[in-house]
């Protein structure tokens, strides 16, 4: 009786839920082929126990959902969709939670409007079905944020609370880096905000020992990492793309939006932020507690991240929670009853047409690419790639006989294992002497290379402008045809006889 009165009382939220649960499978179905990403969760979880350990230390990230997914492989298998729906399962679990938030301390209509906001954010959807560990880190960020406000707005400091605050951010620590971000921001607003010696001691005493756990990993890891250079970082790169934290802002909620709506989100959010801060003035002091946690859990990802130059939208996803609540704490405050459904409507009908459409779009196929490889290849010919790593999702799918080669002009004695691990978030600076003397040995044998990359320009990037300076010719570019896919340019040796005169764009 109590499940069914339950089930009356939130059937709303459970509508919110199933619908959300359809766009993911839709996304699941059509997703495609693995992104490089996903390969590397996928391989260096499926290692020998012994191997995974070491790469999982050298590797960027933390490893508690290489864990998880080498657990989840076991059950399930190794393949896409039953791979990919363990992200899924958080998705579901991050909505679950922020309507227990948002539910607790603002109210039944702010959380089942801030549910529905989140669940059509496009990335959100991305994210949940993508083998990677940054539905687990939003999931364990909300789950974080309701045991931080037990503690310091309840003033439950029981040991069992605590014992589970800190469980819980020992996880959040183990799930990604940028998660130090939200110990520090808590530990900061209990020190500001609540300003209670008993409570900040607390805290701080909560998340100490899962810092201290935390190093055991850490410590290895930047010791791995001391002959690297952080700052040839590629997301560094970012910040030269053109792109800035608008263009993120827009793409938590519409992937590459069109102009207009890219102009009517960005100014949609920095409307509600200047009116989430100014109604602060009028809450009292408990609510205005909460909502300022909330404020600096929304915006202080996203300044970090603009100080850095980091304009992804994958970094900030652990504050879409929050965004979500200011949009419908925003909403839910129009006076007007009218206007307020309006408003709702509106932002559903924006929202909902472009996350129906990316739940159903492919975003990575290799079918394309390899079917056009096998139709032109010769006895002599190569698979090449930029960057190196690469070479591994291609291997996923690939069963030709072609040689696969990623270029790696470096001399050392790693494993590509260990390459990967190590060196596939930089950038590979060589001299063009050593670029020469690697391509030329690579090619020496070989009439015809299909060059696979992610960048159309052929002159910037060193291969392809290598192969062009070296007598090589264009013969042919296959263009993506998925918003993940590569292109691949057909070069033929300086002495291939061939009738080709033009180089053919296939599309």
């Amino acid at each position: 009786m109590k499940i069914i009165n339950w089930i009356k009382k939130h059937s709303l939220f459970i509508v919110i839920l199933v619908c959300s649960l359809g766009l993911h499978i839709l996304s699941l179905l059509n997703r495609g082929d693995f992104s490089f990403d996903e390969t590397f969760s996928t391989y260096f979880s499926s290692l020998p126990w012994i191997e995974s350990l070491k790469y999982w230390t050298i590797e960027t990230n933390p490893p508690l959902h290489m864990l998880l997914l080498r657990l989840w492989i076991i059950l399930w298998g190794n393949n896409e969709i039953a791979i990919r729906f363990l992200s899924t399962i958080f998705n579901l679990l991050s909505l679950g939670s922020l309507y227990y938030l948002v539910h607790k301390w603002y109210s039944k209509n702010h959380a089942l409007l801030a549910v529905a906001i989140m669940s059509l954010s496009d990335y959100f959807i991305v994210l949940g079905t993508e083998a990677r560990t940054y539905s687990l880190l939003s999931f364990l960020t909300i789950f974080s944020c309701i045991y931080f406000l037990k503690i310091t707005q309840e003033n439950n400091i029981s040991n069992v609370t605590i014992l589970t605050y800190s469980i819980i951010q020992l996880l959040l620590l183990y799930s990604h880096l940028t998660s130090l971000l939200i110990i520090i921001l808590q530990i900061l607003i209990t020190i500001l905000i609540y300003k209670e010696k008993e409570k900040t001691k607390k805290i701080i005493q909560a998340n100490l020992w899962p810092f201290l756990l935390f190093l055991v990993w850490l410590i290895p890891s930047i010791i791995a990492k001391l002959s690297s250079s952080a700052s040839t970082g590629w997301f560094f790169n970012e910040s030269k793309s053109g792109r800035n934290l608008m263009y993120v802002v827009a793409d938590l909620f519409v992937y590459e939006p069109q102009n207009i709506i890219m102009f009517l989100i960005v100014m949609g959010f920095i409307g509600v932020c200047v009116y989430n801060m100014s109604a602060l003035r009028h809450l009292e002091k408990t609510k205005k507690n909460i909502h300022t946690i909330i404020i600096l859990w929304a915006l202080t990802p996203m300044i970090a991240a603009s100080l850095l130059g980091i304009h992804l939208p994958k970094y900030i996803t652990f504050s879409l929670p929050a965004i979500s609540i200011l949009f419908a704490f925003s909403i839910i405050s129009i006076p007007d009853k009218k206007l307020k459904i309006s408003a709702i409507i509106i932002f559903i009908s924006l929202l909902l047409p472009y996350t129906y459409a990316s739940a159903i779009t492919p975003l990575k196929s290799y079918r394309q690419i390899l079917s056009y490889i096998e139709k032109n290849k010769t006895e002599h010919s190569m698979i090449m790639t930029v960057p190196f790593n690469q070479i591994m999702e291609i291997k996923r799918y690939y069963t030709g006989t072609i040689p696969l080669v990623g270029v790696y002009p470096r001399d050392d004695d790693f494993s590509f294992e260990e390459r990967t691990a190590k060196f596939n978030w930089q950038e590979i600076s060589i001299t063009q002497k050593v670029l020469d003397t690697y391509m030329e040995e690579k090619t020496k044998d070989t009439d015809t290379i299909f060059f696979i990359q992610y960048a159309p320009n052929l002159l910037e990037p060193p291969v392809p402008k290598w192969f062009i300076t070296h007598g090589w010719k264009l013969t042919a570019c296959l263009k993506p045809q998925l918003r993940n896919n590569a292109y691949v340019f057909m070069f033929q040796a300086p002495n291939y006889q061939t009738s080709t005169s033009t180089v053919t764009q296939v599309n």
